[in-house]
């Protein structure tokens, strides 16, 4: 939307990366121990959207699986303050809805408010009973205010 505003009618964004505050820092899930994620990412780490993305510890298929998303996101997300959003969000003209978990313990939603100032029109739904995932741990209130959103 930022590289070509033209191309984008709505944006909906669930959880965002990509602004840093040093008095809010977002958590460095890559320097974390894979056990402890499920507790960083999840509200509840034992509900069944948890056990599906980690599986168990002694699953080594699931620790295989959780370990090159780690490495994934970390190339293209870390380290946040060197990708530039900062300067190029401005051209973001499309109406934008930022999906929140109350309970996120990954990305403070203090940056909600970031992205709220710096795209103009956008608004936050907080998402209760929901962690840095409430598209996996509310799928049905994000699926409904995602189609609400992109049908209006």
């Amino acid at each position: 939307a930022a590289a070509y505003p033209d191309r984008a009618r709505r944006l909906a964004l669930i959880d965002p990366l990509g602004f840093w505050r040093d008095s809010d820092p977002v958590v460095n899930w890559m320097l974390m121990n894979p056990g402890d994620l499920p507790a960083q990412i999840f509200r509840d780490p034992s509900c069944e959207a948890a056990q599906r993305m980690f599986g168990t510890a002694d699953d080594p298929t699931a620790r295989v699986r959780v370990m090159w998303a780690m490495g994934v996101t970390g190339k293209f997300i870390w380290p946040i303050p060197d990708k530039g959003l900062k300067k190029r969000i401005h051209r973001v003209k499309a109406p934008a809805l930022l999906i929140w978990g109350r309970d996120d313990r990954l990305v403070p939603a203090v940056y909600a408010e970031e992205f709220t100032k710096r795209i103009a029109g956008a608004r936050v739904q907080m998402i209760h009973d929901a962690g840095h995932a409430p598209q996996l741990e509310q799928p049905e209130t994000v699926a409904r205010l995602v189609q609400e959103f992109l049908l209006a």
